[in-house]
């Protein structure tokens, strides 16, 4: 899951979004609901 994570947080750094969520495809409505998923947020 590393590469997922990394992946996400340089993404994330380099938008003007500052969170990412990793999760199945089949949990995506949960993982907006924070009930799935891990959260990559950058500061």
């Amino acid at each position: 899951m590393a590469p997922k994570v990394e992946a996400a947080c340089d993404f994330v750094a380099g938008a003007t979004a500052r969170a990412a969520v990793i999760t199945a495809l089949e949990r995506a409505s949960e993982a907006l609901s924070g009930a799935a998923g891990a959260l990559c947020i950058v500061p």
